[in-house]
């Protein structure tokens, strides 16, 4: 079983620029939280999704774990048992966080997320999911959800 999962998680897809991205990936969404209720760190769950087969991992400026991310993927590649090209990391940046937060600049943002990171990242997504509101009074109606690509 372990080595059909494994064969699985190493079919790729291959984009329209012709980078092969491996189709199941480690998501790092919520993970503390499934991870805390075992006992176990993100930190330790992305070294066994490294060490079983996945080569793709999908994190976010928002999830605020892009460090632990980065750690995990250079200890995994200081071991010997894959090269960075053998990975695939995605980031996404939220448009929110440019505006709210101390960054008032993608770029500034991005440079945060790849210092944080500590490696580069294969694809960069935006990150997010629009929702067109209508205001009345002080009260906010979503009206229609949009999905942006």
């Amino acid at each position: 079983m372990l080595e059909r999962r494994i064969k699985n998680m190493e079919r790729t897809i291959a984009l329209h620029n012709g980078v092969k991205m491996p189709i199941i990936g480690f998501g790092t969404w919520l993970a503390w939280i499934l991870l805390v209720c075992k006992g176990k760190s993100l930190s330790d769950a992305l070294d066994i999704a490294l060490e079983t087969g996945y080569r793709h991992i999908d994190t976010a400026y928002v999830y605020e774990n892009e460090d632990v991310v980065g750690d995990a993927v250079q200890r995994f590649l200081n071991s010997g048992k894959a090269k960075r090209e053998d990975l695939f990391i995605v980031t996404k940046l939220h448009l929110m966080c440019v505006f709210v937060n101390i960054h008032h600049n993608p770029l500034q943002t991005l440079n945060v997320q790849f210092t944080a990171q500590q490696c580069s990242f294969n694809a960069l997504l935006r990150h997010e999911l629009a929702t067109l509101i209508k205001r009345t009074s002080a009260t906010l109606f979503i009206t229609q959800r949009c999905y942006v690509n």
